[in-house]
């Protein structure tokens, strides 16, 4: 049977030099293939949202508008990202650490960016379906270009407090070389904490309260259709669109507990530090929760 094995990235630096695998396994390879495969359809499927949406008017309102800063993210996510995280483990890197800080500040936009952008897609539905009275003013498209304005700007501010902590001091510690490090310091702590726990709390508890508000809307519309008598036709109807959407909520939100979850439980501050197989499929099955999105949020 063929096994996985491991080479240094530097051979001349026997004691310092970080591992490398070696894909040498049917496996490993038709996993790989797959996950391309994935992260290029799933590109695909966001541009296809971006083209859409900009390009017809009648499709530019408040709730699409957060779509398109969804998809715009994801995009970049698939199409630049996910393929780098796919190969991390076996291969080295060798363009210096400008350019791996720069990577690194570039992933945390993005990927911050679309966190942030599904807090506001969780907050249009809350708004739409708890309070609709009021939903074209507080979820207008004025309000939402600002809200999307704040969650790209704070991204990129992060990302730069970012890059220039990292080059305060370019000769910290690493575990060996031949890998992309960079420096875990408070703020970068701090912001992974909101970014891998309080947000995604937040999209949690909007989405458990639509929930509940559209199942307790399907048993008020089926027993107010059942009175009125229009028939078993349009009581099924109504009350399998609704059961619909709430299934549809109901999926979003365990999918992303899936995919959020255990990378929050291993990026603790005392976790923060290893350097595993294990955390970057960890760090891949976050990215995936973007693979869904367009299902979940758009088609």
């Amino acid at each position: 049977m063929e096994t996985e094995d491991s080479e240094l990235c530097f051979p001349e630096l026997i004691n310092s030099s970080c591992v490398k695998g070696v894909v040498n396994s049917l496996v490993t390879t038709l996993l790989i293939v797959l996950e391309f495969i994935t992260a290029l359809s799933t590109a695909f499927l966001n541009l296809l949202v971006i083209i859409s949406v900009s390009h017809f008017r009648q499709l530019l309102s408040s709730s699409n508008f957060i779509l398109l800063s969804l998809a715009v993210s994801e995009f970049f996510i698939y199409l630049m990202i996910y393929p780098f995280e796919v190969l991390y483990p076996y291969t080295c890197w060798f363009w210096g650490d400008l350019l791996c800080f720069l990577k690194s500040i570039f992933s945390v936009m993005i990927v911050s960016a679309s966190v942030g952008t599904m807090v506001l897609i969780s907050v249009d539905r809350y708004v739409a379906v708890c309070d609709p009275l009021h939903y074209s003013t507080r979820m207008s498209v004025k309000v939402v270009s600002v809200g999307l304005s704040l969650c790209w700007s704070s991204s990129f501010h992060f990302s730069l407090v970012f890059l220039d902590k990292n080059m305060e001091d370019l000769n910290f510690p690493r575990p060996c070389y031949g890998k992309c490090f960079y420096r875990v310091t408070f703020p970068l702590v701090l912001f992974e904490l909101i970014l891998t726990f309080f947000l995604p709390v937040v999209i949690v508890v909007l989405y458990m309260r639509v929930f509940v508000v559209v199942l307790s809307q399907v048993r008020a519309m089926h027993s107010h259709i059942s009175a009125i008598t229009f028939g078993p036709s349009a009581t099924g109807n109504a009350k399998k669109s609704e059961v619909k959407a709430a299934k549809n909520l109901g999926v979003a939100v365990v999918v992303f507990l899936i995919c959020f979850i255990p990378y929050y439980i291993l990026i603790l501050p005392w976790n923060l530090s290893k350097d595993s197989s294990f955390l970057v499929f960890l760090g891949r099955l976050l990215l995936l929760n973007s693979c869904f999105n367009p299902f979940l949020y758009v088609l």
